[in-house]
C-alpha cells in the first residue's frame, strides 16, 4: 500500500496508479476542464496517462466551479 495526499487528504492506494485513473475517480467521468498538479508541478493531459502516482506523492485536481 502507498500512501498519497489528494487535494491534502491523505489517500492509500492497493498499488501505484496513474494520474489520469486517480483523476477519473476523483472527478468522474466528466473530467473535462479539470487542471491537475503533482508535487507543485500543472501536469498537461496526455501526459496523465503516462505518470504513474508514487508513495509521497502530493496530487491536485481542481475542478472548475460556477460563480460570481
Amino acid at each position: 500500500m502507498i500512501k498519497v495526499m489528494i487535494n491534502g487528504e491523505p489517500r492509500y492506494l492497493a498499488s501505484p496508479s496513474r494520474l489520469a485513473d486517480l483523476v477519473a475517480i476523483e472527478a468522474g467521468e466528466d473530467s473535462k476542464g479539470v487542471a491537475v498538479g503533482l508535487n507543485r508541478r500543472v501536469i498537461p493531459r496526455p501526459k496523465w496517462s503516462r505518470i504513474k502516482v508514487a508513495e509521497g506523492d502530493e496530487v491536485e485536481i481542481i475542478a472548475p466551479f460556477a460563480g460570481g
